[in-house]
């Protein structure tokens, strides 16, 4: 059975989102506090992941940016630290290393979609961007045994860092989405 998540910009202007736990069309305008899962901040050199359970909130991996342009980064959690690096130069796709495995992120140019791989090329999480929505960025699919917490987290905050990185070479390039 899949795990899924549903991903809302923050703000119109913001580079964070809200993650909320299963497929949702539109972002809860009532008890959103109750029902958001994840949040993730980030500027152009640093991220966070905050897991929101009432009633706190707290902060359970945090990255850097590595580079001139932030070809890479340093993720950590509380109890590891990963790396996560852009597949090439002109590729949106990301790889990281999780507990000495290795998982790639490929972004389809052809579709709205990416889908993330171990390194026995078996799916382990799909991520669908939406369209004609100001709000709603995508929706993330987890397929393989997800009750590694951490690796779950890191799927959620490697997926975002995809999707920055495909916002950011669309606008490059004039694209829209």
């Amino acid at each position: 059975m899949a795990r899924t998540f549903t991903l809302f910009k923050r703000k119109r202007l913001s580079r964070g989102v809200f993650v909320y736990a299963g497929e949702l069309e539109k972002e809860p305008k009532t008890d959103r506090i109750s029902s958001l899962a994840y949040s993730i901040e980030q500027n152009s050199r640093h991220f966070e992941l905050w897991k929101h359970s009432q009633p706190t909130s707290n902060i359970v991996l945090t990255g850097d940016f590595k580079g001139f342009l932030g070809h890479s980064a340093e993720i950590s959690g509380s109890h590891f630290v990963a790396s996560a690096k852009r597949n090439g130069k002109f590729r949106s796709g990301w790889t990281f290393e999780y507990m000495s495995k290795s998982y790639k992120w490929s972004v389809s140019l052809m579709n709205r979609s990416w889908t993330l791989k171990d390194e026995g090329d078996n799916v382990i999480a799909e991520f669908d961007r939406a369209s004609f929505s100001i709000s709603k960025v995508g929706i993330l699919k987890m397929y393989e045994d997800m009750d590694d917490e951490s690796f779950r987290e890191m799927v959620l905050i490697t997926c975002e860092i995809v999707h920055r990185t495909v916002k950011s070479t669309e606008r490059k390039s004039g694209g829209g989405g």
